[in-house]
């Protein structure tokens, strides 16, 4: 990418305000993460004395404590790191795994869209959501917007959508 098209790219990004937003308040939550070790005012897991069991919020315990007596502002701190953690490992879970649908879409040459599911998903959770699905894509006017804009909506089950994958595969 040039130097000029990021630059360009980046003053799209600027246009928009959500946007803007959106990465100053995970910039800043990717801070207080971070930090989280120096911010916390407490040992997220220590427990405090039997008197701070349910403690109200308070100069020393800002968010007061759970039921067992630890500080609950400390583990929000602590918990962020982990949140954050989980979210990035998501993200690139599925941009590794939408660009191989994506590469296996473009080297079949052909233009369909389905649901998957990972393998160890239940049998009844697979057929209960095609199901869903099939009954969504039959009603009127989800049907006419799909038509309207060139595509067929056909609602297989999940085997025949399995058989259309590999006969489009062999192609």
């Amino acid at each position: 990418m040039r130097a000029s098209s990021r630059r360009a790219a980046a003053a799209r990004y600027a246009a928009n305000p959500s946007a803007v937003i959106a990465l100053f308040a995970l910039l800043v939550m990717y801070v207080i993460a971070a930090l989280a070790p120096w911010l916390a005012t407490h040992d997220p897991i220590a427990l405090l004395p039997q008197s701070f069991v349910n403690h109200p919020p308070s100069r020393d315990l800002l968010f007061g404590t759970d039921y067992v007596g630890r500080d609950v502002f400390s583990r929000v701190l602590y918990g962020t790191r982990l949140s954050l953690a989980i979210a990035l490992l998501a993200t690139a879970i599925s941009v590794i795994v939408g660009t191989g649908y994506g590469l296996v879409a473009g080297f079949v040459g052909g233009t369909w869209f389905g649901v998957l599911a990972p393998a160890q998903t239940p049998m009844q959770v697979v057929n209960r959501l095609s199901s869903e699905i099939g009954a969504i894509l039959r009603v009127p006017d989800v049907a006419q917007t799909f038509n309207d804009r060139g595509i067929e909506p056909v609602g297989n089950t999940p085997t025949e959508f399995r058989a259309f994958i590999e006969a489009e595969t062999r192609r």
